[in-house]
């Protein structure tokens, strides 16, 4: 059976992403088949650990799917408390036949995973109950707050991912940033190849590159400032793991608490503000017709206020 990348699942690791399309097979499963060469990446084979790119073609055995349709059907395996329903209603700020659209809570993780039971995918399935099955498009980082969006059944989101990929889903951030900027340099196109690498403490981190498989392009500008710090508009033209947070360390202006790639937290004793770090997927623009926009998280709120920002 061959299986096409989306792009909700651009520059993540193949061993991984099969477990989550494939609930049945486990992380030792998929390593013997790789090994085995039951499963290949664009028809070559593969040890596990490759960084997937939209539209490649995975090879796997038949099996998997069909262990998987004839599964027996799981129940609810997460019940919301009275808060998390409350706090999901909070963030949903569009919905319709097709689609939810969520402004994300900081920390709250997109999809579940190692360490990580509650999320935001299975806060919406337990939501939605039986009126539709939430189907993730894309996502952002765990202490990135913001638009995600959800398609409510299989049309929408092959068509959702399609506009991801191709590429026509206009995206814009506001970042808080620590560093010098000149007075000639207020805006930028920050163009390199994203790679992976693991730092001292053995953690798997990206980097920009000027040999990497995946090509990133960013757009800042700045919006205001105090100090060494600066409020930014970003736009990035593509979408890979931590292409923000990697694109604008790499020019000296890291987000404000992004301490994996050279920022500082931000030094206060107020809730709001300590280890926090400054990302907010603000607008989202799908074919030139719908723009959602999600208000500002606490946390920026604060801080603008604090540096009398304007917004």
């Amino acid at each position: 059976m061959i299986h096409k990348v989306e792009s909700k699942h651009d520059g993540l690791r193949l061993d991984k992403t099969l477990i989550e399309i494939f609930p049945s097979a486990t992380f030792g499963l998929v390593q013997k088949l790789c090994r085995k060469g039951q499963i290949r990446l664009d028809g070559k084979r593969v040890k596990g650990n490759e960084r997937l790119e939209s539209g490649q073609e995975i090879k796997v055995p038949d099996f998997l799917l069909a262990e998987d349709e004839n599964a027996p059907k799981k129940t609810q395996s997460y019940q919301l408390s009275n808060k998390e329903k409350h706090d999901i209603e909070n963030m949903i700020i569009h919905q319709d036949d097709h689609m939810v659209v969520l402004n994300k809570d900081y920390g709250l993780p997109v999809q579940a995973g190692s360490g990580h039971s509650k999320s935001l995918d299975r806060m919406l399935k337990a939501y939605a109950g039986e009126k539709y099955a939430p189907k993730l498009v894309h996502r952002i980082d765990k202490t990135t707050t913001g638009l995600v969006l959800f398609a409510k059944d299989k049309e929408t989101a092959r068509d959702l991912s399609d506009q991801f990929k191709k590429r026509q889903v206009e995206k814009v951030y506001l970042a808080v940033v620590q560093g010098k900027v000149k007075q000639n340099e207020t805006e930028g196109v920050i163009k390199s190849e994203m790679a992976p690498q693991t730092d001292d403490d053995g953690y798997e981190t990206m980097t920009a590159a000027q040999k990497g498989k995946q090509k990133a392009e960013t757009y800042y500008k700045v919006l205001d400032s105090a100090g060494m710090y600066h409020l930014l508009e970003v736009h990035p033209k593509t979408g890979r793991k931590h292409q923000i947070r990697v694109h604008l360390s790499s020019v000296g202006l890291p987000l404000v608490g992004d301490v994996k790639y050279g920022g500082e937290r931000f030094e206060s004793d107020d809730k709001h503000l300590k280890n926090r770090m400054f990302l907010h997927a603000h607008k989202l623009k799908l074919n030139q017709k719908n723009t959602f926009t999600a208000q500002l998280p606490k946390h920026f709120e604060v801080l603008f206020k604090l540096m009398q920002w304007r917004f």
